[in-house]
């Protein structure tokens, strides 16, 4: 039997029939089986930067960080744009020197991360919490970005529609909504039976993450 992948995840997990990624605090480390590290445009500290990055590039040589993150671009949020570049980049140089995947926030800012994609053609890059459009959706993943989904899929029956599953994963993110509902909602939506979109997405837990 396949188990439920949660892309991305701020719960620790107690479900042996689920595998998480929690997402890590740099100012609250916990003891989990995997999780990924990285600066979130939200809390970027002009003054810790160079601090934060040195504990990310410690705990990414664990094999238990299966990524970086979550990191990325908001034009939404306060911290200056430029600002979010430089840090986004500085963990794009990390993910290119330890082949780790990248899962990223990203509000308004899609150009631009498309932009760095054709730049890093060889990075594998998770978008998380996706919950656009799937014009925008299948865009993206021409461009070879794995789009995770979470609670969103719960209200809008046409997300997934036309979404390619070998670029899919699905989350809670921050959301008490368990990872079982959200994969009946996109099993749904997928036309697929609910082993197959397990199945499906075990294979591509193991392809990014070499597990």
């Amino acid at each position: 039997m396949f188990p439920f992948i949660n892309l991305h995840t701020h719960h620790k997990e107690t479900n042996n029939n689920i595998v998480s990624i929690f997402n890590q605090d740099l100012n609250n480390f916990k003891n989990v089986l995997y999780y990924s590290i990285g600066i979130h445009p939200w809390f970027i500290n002009s003054e810790q930067i160079n601090t934060d990055l040195k504990q990310i590039e410690t705990h990414i040589k664990s094999s238990q960080c299966l990524a970086i993150g979550e990191c990325g671009l908001d034009k939404v949020c306060d911290t200056n744009f430029e600002l979010q570049q430089e840090v986004f980049n500085k963990q794009i140089q990390l993910a290119k020197n330890t082949a780790k995947p990248m899962i990223i926030h990203c509000v308004k800012a899609f150009d631009k991360l498309i932009a760095l994609k054709k730049q890093h053609p060889d990075i594998i890059m998770i978008i998380h919490g996706f919950n656009k459009n799937n014009i925008l959706g299948k865009q993206l993943q021409k461009h070879g970005f794995y789009l995770s989904y979470g609670r969103h899929i719960l209200s809008n029956n046409n997300l997934l529609e036309g979404i390619n599953m070998q670029l899919l994963f699905l989350e809670t993110d921050t959301s008490d909504i368990n990872i079982q509902t959200i994969y009946t909602s996109a099993a749904k939506q997928l036309n697929v039976s609910l082993p197959a979109l397990k199945k499906e997405l075990v294979t591509n837990f193991k392809a990014v993450f070499k597990s």
